[in-house]
């Protein structure tokens, strides 16, 4: 499965996709929303459905034919962000919700038409920095390690459609996600499966294009000796590969 990140500036609720995503803010009064539509009435919805916007809440509402999408998820965004000390924790709330969001619909089924399932995200991206957060969020949520599992049980390719006008943002978080996605996987492939000499060619090949870093000191050389006794220890194993930038 492969996860397509893009951004559009269009109106969400005229998108054709599989799914349309917006946020819900738990208010003092009652469930928020960040999106509005004529079409339907979703805060009649959400208060039926008895959603209140609680962090990574998912509600989700039929359209009935009535917006190209054929489904709305709203995801609950926790409380109204307030002074700006509380912009971090607003933040994670975002990336958190746009990924539980993007978990649940990357694990269904695949798109219609034969083509990638197409989701809509209009969570609030109007900032730079909420704009990274749902980008990054959404491409965390549709990771998924398969390397063990039968072809049969993937599910298909996922495009990602935030709605912003910060693309530089968005291009931000691919790279991070990207950094992310690699470490994952690193961690859950079995040491059986991938040997010092593996882990070294998929570093070099993680950071091509990095800042080169200064040559070990003594005491790293040091350190990686001892390593490479402590991967041999008797068991025939294979010894380590220092990774060092050109």
């Amino acid at each position: 499965m492969t996860v397509t990140l893009l951004t559009s500036q269009s109106a969400p609720t005229t998108t054709d996709a599989d799914a349309l995503v917006t946020g819900v803010f738990q208010g003092q009064d009652g469930p928020v929303l960040t999106l509005s539509t004529d079409e339907i009435d979703l805060m009649a919805a959400l208060t039926a459905l008895g959603a209140t916007g609680k962090a990574e809440e998912l509600t989700k509402i039929p359209t009935g034919g009535q917006l190209p999408a054929p489904v709305i998820v709203a995801v609950g965004l926790g409380p109204e962000p307030g002074a700006d000390a509380d912009r971090q924790a607003y933040l994670e709330r975002l990336r958190r919700a746009a990924g539980a969001a993007a978990r649940d619909l990357t694990a269904a089924a695949s798109g219609s038409k034969g083509r990638a399932k197409r989701v809509v995200v209009a969570l609030p991206a109007g900032e730079p920095d909420e704009a990274e957060a749902v980008a990054l969020g959404g491409l965390l949520g549709g990771y998924a390690f398969r390397k063990y599992r039968t072809a049969s049980a993937a599910p298909g390719d996922v495009e990602l459609i935030v709605h912003t006008a910060h693309s530089d943002s968005a291009d931000r978080a691919k790279v991070l996600a990207g950094a992310m996605s690699l470490v994952r996987d690193l961690v859950n492939t079995s040491p059986a499966d991938m040997v010092p000499a593996d882990l070294a060619a998929a570093g070099r090949a993680g950071g091509r294009g990095a800042r080169p870093e200064r040559a070990g000191t003594g005491r790293e050389r040091a350190g990686q000796g001892g390593l490479r006794r402590h991967s041999r220890g008797g068991h025939g194993l294979s010894a380590p590969a220092p990774v060092r930038s050109a």
